[in-house]
């Protein structure tokens, strides 16, 4: 009689054991894996690391891959190297954009799709090595080359030795290279494509910051101390950046929806809440994790306690 007593006991143990860790486990895989931070990017909205994160639309262009945050086009994947929320603005590598200590031929670009919520920001794309007789900039330089562009011009074949790379010699003739006008960009909304060979060009480049300050332009001279990427602008509709949204951010959280669109704020350590995270839930999801694991320890020491009775 008693041993059927403890065989029972231990197996309604046992039960409840498994029912509880695979509510648990469900609890945990039911969050977004959402974070406020990709690598060294902080991840704010209306981005996410990951699906359910961040605002819906732009959940089909970026998200946190093995570390990196990544924006997707019809031309690619693309490291973000910086995101700055004021202005707006996040600035992308091209690993096929050519930089004054690396000059590279490449026939197509980074593009836009239709659709997309960028735009692309400043004037400073440079097509490079225009050296066919039939290039568009060498034909119509005038609608397509600003004339303020000579100077960086000037800059790009005069300091850096690999432009030879592009088949041209140092100091060589800059009427093989064209800042493009924003009216050549189409003021660079979408669909957007910087396509060198279209205008007989072998390369481009894109630079973002003239010099070693925060700024987008400044009096530096010298291409090797450049900031080389493309900045875009994203868009969104503030009225999706609900007060609930400001107030999940500012305690640690990360803005998410579900899949009937309802607004929820993720916690670092996986608690999904409606408003704000409680203090002392900015730790990580391995906290959780322990706390299974604990669970699971204890659960196993009171069967091996009764199998002993």
């Amino acid at each position: 009689m008693m041993q059927q007593w403890r065989s029972r006991h231990i197996m309604l143990v046992a039960i409840l054991l498994m029912e509880s860790l695979a509510a648990l486990a469900a609890f945990v895989h039911a969050s977004p894996a959402c974070s406020n931070t990709c690598g060294d990017i902080a991840i704010s909205y209306p981005f996410g690391t990951a699906k359910g994160c961040g605002n819906t639309v732009f959940q089909n262009y970026a998200k946190c891959s093995k570390g990196k945050f990544l924006l997707t086009t019809h031309t690619g994947r693309y490291e973000v190297l910086r995101i700055a929320y004021e202005p707006q603005i996040l600035i992308v590598k091209d690993k096929k954009l050519s930089t004054c200590g690396e000059m590279q031929r490449t026939s197509i670009g980074f593009g836009l799709q239709e659709g997309t919520p960028f735009t692309v920001q400043g004037p400073h794309i440079v097509l490079l090595a225009c050296t066919s007789s039939s290039s568009i900039v060498q034909t119509s330089p005038t609608s397509l080359c600003d004339a303020n562009g000579a100077q960086i011009c000037q800059d790009l074949y005069g300091y850096c030795p690999s432009i030879t790379n592009l088949g041209l010699s140092m100091n060589s003739d800059i009427r093989s290279c064209c800042l493009l006008t924003s009216a050549a960009m189409r003021e660079g909304s979408p669909p957007f494509q910087i396509d060198p060979s279209s205008y007989g060009c072998l390369s481009y480049t894109s630079i973002y910051r003239f010099g070693l300050g925060e700024d987008f332009s400044s009096d530096y001279r010298n291409p090797n101390i450049w900031s080389y990427g493309i900045p875009l602008h994203f868009e969104y509709d503030e009225a999706t950046y609900s007060p609930g949204c400001h107030i999940c951010e500012a305690s640690h959280g990360s803005c998410a929806f579900d899949d009937n669109s309802n607004f929820i704020c993720v916690c670092p350590s996986g608690l999904n809440v409606t408003t704000e995270c409680p203090p002392g839930s900015t730790s990580n999801k391995d906290t959780t994790r322990l706390s299974m694991m604990v669970s699971s320890i204890w659960m196993l020491g009171i069967l091996t306690n009764l199998a002993k009775l």
